[in-house]
């Protein structure tokens, strides 16, 4: 019986110092937004993009109006296979302000990889204004060739 007894109150310090633990990350102790800030760009940087999806989800959810934080979040859900959520991040940050120039390459290569090459064309179309960029051409001829308009591309 005393095994028993010392087993069952072992189980229940844990089960304790769990829910305590859950409770201070509940409450949003250690989630510093600053930290959170780093972390991210320090994941993005080392290519590790669904750490940095995590922390930049959190940071959204705080400043959802964010336009730059959006478009990281975008590029991480980009690189993380979230086709849609990376669509409709990248729309959000430029909605917010995001500049075309940082929103279009990633906003087409996510259209494209939902197997969307018409969208992605209109986009390119509508806002690439003849430009000469090296990867958005990439990404036109990507999305003529997956319509297969072969003599466009």
């Amino acid at each position: 019986m005393n095994g028993k007894y010392r087993r069952a109150a072992k189980c229940v310090r844990f089960l304790g110092t769990l829910a305590a633990c859950g409770a201070l990350a509940a409450c949003g102790i250690g989630n510093n937004p600053q930290r959170m800030a780093a972390r991210a760009q320090k994941n993005l940087a080392a290519r590790n993009f669904r750490a940095a999806a995590v922390d930049l989800e959190n940071l959204v959810a705080r400043q959802p109006n964010n336009a730059r934080l959006r478009l990281e979040l975008a590029q991480a859900q980009l690189h993380t296979n979230a086709r849609e959520a990376s669509v409709i991040d990248f729309r959000t940050a430029q909605q917010l302000g995001a500049p075309w120039t940082a929103v279009l390459p990633g906003l087409a290569e996510a259209l494209l990889d939902e197997g969307k090459p018409q969208a992605a064309l209109d986009e390119l179309n509508k806002h690439q204004a003849g430009g000469t960029d090296a990867e958005l051409i990439s990404l036109r001829g990507r999305a003529l060739v997956a319509l297969r308009q072969f003599s466009d591309a």
